[in-house]
């Protein structure tokens, strides 16, 4: 299900226009009709407002982004700004293209780690995606004796044109240690591969972790490979 951005700003200025018009004819209603009534309901009633107020005012500016509401659910407005920032493209958008089909992704460079850890290659991974449908899809990927292997996990797809965006989120356990995160993969699909391939994952809630074992809640990695993969 996709939120069409435009559309949801309208609707939450209108919920936050129907929020002002009630207040404010109430109080209208306090002052002239009972004016037993005491000081201290007014000043609920603004207080009221004001909560209504932020809290539509957080909801309109998450709904603004044009992504299916499964990815919205997954990361918060601030995560996919940040992921933005640290050099990951997410392409918005409800047409996007088919992707599926097998690729190889060699030589993936980290470009950006929030803990400091990056200049460093992956794996060679193969990725196969399939069963493209709306926005939904599923996606497998081996990087190899020793690497993360996927036999499929439930995605969701982004985009317009030829440039599109996968969301996929993990849960596992790495040292004992429970853990969520969120992966993201962009590019823009050709006739011969994938161009301009990037994945960037944050970790987005994690268990007891007393030693640091792994990455901080929060804490993201950027992947980049520059040549086309297929």
């Amino acid at each position: 299900m996709h939120v069409c951005g435009c559309l949801n700003v309208l609707l939450c200025i209108d919920k936050i226009s129907d929020i002002i018009r009630f207040c404010v004819s109430y109080t209208i209603f306090v002052k002239r009709g009972d004016k037993k009534i005491k000081r201290k309901k007014i000043i609920i009633i603004i207080l009221m407002l004001f909560a209504s107020l932020f809290y539509l005012a957080s909801t309109c500016d998450k709904q603004g982004k044009d992504l299916p509401q499964e990815v919205l659910d997954m990361l918060t407005d601030e995560q996919i700004e940040q992921l933005k920032k640290d050099g990951l493209n997410i392409y918005e958008g409800q047409n996007p293209p088919n992707v599926e089909g097998a690729y190889l992704a060699d030589n993936e460079y980290c470009v950006y780690s929030s803990d400091g850890d990056d200049d460093w290659y992956t794996y060679d991974y193969y990725y196969n995606f399939t069963n493209q449908s709306g926005d939904t899809l599923i996606v497998a990927y081996n990087g190899g004796p020793g690497s993360d292997i996927s036999t499929g996990d439930l995605a969701y797809i982004s985009g317009d044109g030829d440039n599109f965006s996968i969301f996929v989120e993990s849960h596992g356990i790495v040292y004992g240690i429970t853990y969520t995160d969120v992966t993201v993969y962009s590019g823009t699909i050709a006739a011969d591969g994938i161009h301009d391939f990037q994945f960037g994952f944050i970790m987005t809630s994690k268990g007891d972790d007393p030693y640091e074992e792994l990455m901080d809640v929060g804490e993201d990695r950027i992947f980049y490979r520059r040549r086309w993969f297929g």
